[in-house]
């Protein structure tokens, strides 16, 4: 597949720049083309103002508002268009209106990677807190999405961990970014983790297994364990000096509910590096 289309998700806001920047240097990298997305909240508009005034929707304010919210995600489009003038890449840009996470997740079909903020602002009155739009993607995105909270030193050439079970969803993500291209050239680490070694053993070497069926380098790492299995992806995280995180769901129990709960959000937090998530 490699990268031939890449969407990212513009809210305007800080913690969306790094999401921008890790796209720039892919495309610069893969020749891809990039498309930047923004998405006016018109539901969440319109329901703010049916609070304020019970007769409806049709509240007074709505289409002051709309318009504001329009001229926002037009000026965050145009800051990204021009920094991909600045890095000697072409872009273009999509404007659409509705629920933020559905409409991302819906316009995805058309690429091969999604990235966004990992502390995402497109739901209308969350500019200073994080809203559920990167969580809802998550679990509804039909392309892998790579999530950036911030970028390490060598985003693109540092060492990639791989953290597999044997599940469906992990089996995905690991398919998924070796369809990227990303891990060509690059130290992969695959860690699997059980409370019995040998199980721990088997389940990593099908993913070191195939990995090398597609003359990439990867190293396994089994690791048993009694502890949650997040604890010890974060943990290599940082022994490894990785630079990116690859994951579908990940252990036993409540973990296979890896993008429903709060599981995601500690370990995404917890990784500090963009994290590759595909189901």
């Amino acid at each position: 597949m490699m990268l031939r289309t890449l969407m990212v998700a513009i809210d305007g806001s800080a913690d969306g720049q790094p999401a921008i920047d890790l796209a720039l240097a892919l495309a610069t990298r893969h020749g891809s083309r990039l498309v930047g997305c923004a998405v006016v909240d018109e539901p969440g508009i319109r329901l703010s103002q049916a609070s304020v005034f019970p007769e409806g929707y049709g509240a007074p304010g709505d289409a002051s508002l709309l318009a504001h919210a329009r001229t926002e995600c037009e000026a965050a489009l145009a800051r990204f268009e021009a920094a991909c003038r600045a890095a000697g890449l072409s872009a273009s840009t999509h404007l659409d209106y509705g629920t933020p996470h559905a409409r991302l997740a819906d316009e995805a079909h058309r690429f091969d990677l999604v990235l966004i903020g990992l502390h995402t602002h497109f739901e209308h009155g969350w500019i200073t807190e994080p809203d559920s739009t990167h969580q809802h993607l998550l679990q509804e995105c039909p392309r892998p999405v790579i999530s950036v909270p911030a970028l390490p030193d060598n985003p693109l050439d540092g060492p990639v961990l791989v953290a597999f079970d044997g599940s469906l969803r992990s089996s995905q993500a690991l398919y998924d970014f070796v369809a990227s291209g990303l891990g060509v050239g690059r130290p992969i680490h695959v860690l699997s983790v059980d409370r019995e070694h040998d199980i721990a053993e088997r389940t990593v070497e099908k993913a070191v297994s195939f990995l090398h069926a597609h003359q990439l380098d990867a190293q396994p790492h089994p690791f048993d364990g009694a502890y949650q299995p997040q604890h010890a992806i974060v943990g290599a995280v940082q022994r490894l000096n990785a630079s990116l995180l690859v994951i579908g769901a990940f252990g036993q129990g409540p973990i296979r509910e890896f993008f429903l709960g709060s599981t995601t959000r500690s370990l995404l937090e917890g990784a500090g590096i963009p994290v590759f998530t595909a189901h």
